[in-house]
């Protein structure tokens, strides 16, 4: 609104603290109607603190269930897996929109077909070089050229492959800017990881 353009300071702290233990299991209930099997997840989080301490990020909960759901009701082994099947998953949603002679059942994350792949590394470098200088939010000239073509890439909110969006804010006088970010930190980081280790 105008009131909210024209202040100088936003003088409110504001903490996302995420879902309780309560939450998650009202989560769960929430997105797998059978109940037998939403117990079962809650059961099986229980035994694997290292998957279920994601679930305090709501973003991470959502991501465990459609994992869940979409691997016959079984828990990635690893905390990379359950990544690595996200990321697949947002690869292949923003192919079937970009890219549709690329259709392809799954997508491995080592063998992407090129044009999916330059798109990727440049979007993973992004993320590593992001995290070296403590950078969450991009201006569009710092997304790579690549990046910028993709329908969307400037100016609008990109899909930017699924794991990044674009959000307008207003900067002072200088009126409109729109700035990108990736889905969540925790997607950021591994994105980071997978250009370290590649």
């Amino acid at each position: 609104s105008l009131e909210l353009q024209q202040l100088k300071t936003i003088t409110h702290h504001v903490e996302i603290v995420g879902f309780t233990d309560e939450q998650i299991k009202k989560c769960i209930t929430r997105n797998i109607t059978d109940e037998s099997k939403a117990e079962e997840l809650i059961q099986k989080l229980k035994s694997r603190l290292d998957i279920f301490s994601l679930c305090y990020i709501p973003l991470n909960c959502s991501i465990m269930i459609y994992v869940y759901k979409q691997e016959d009701y079984q828990l990635p082994k690893t905390l990379t897996l359950l990544y690595t099947f996200y990321i697949r998953n947002a690869l292949k949603r923003s192919a079937k929109v970009h890219f549709p002679q690329y259709l392809i059942a799954t997508i491995d994350l080592k063998s992407l077909p090129e044009c999916i792949k330059d798109l990727f590394d440049s979007l993973c470098k992004l993320a590593y070089n992001g995290l070296l200088c403590d950078q969450l939010g991009f201006k569009p000239n710092d997304l790579p050229n690549n990046l910028q073509d993709l329908p969307g890439g400037r100016g609008t909110k990109p899909e930017l492959l699924g794991l990044m969006s674009g959000t307008k804010s207003f900067e002072g006088t200088g009126g409109e800017v729109v700035s990108y970010q990736f889905t969540h930190l925790t997607v950021q980081e591994f994105l980071a990881a997978w250009y370290a280790a590649t």
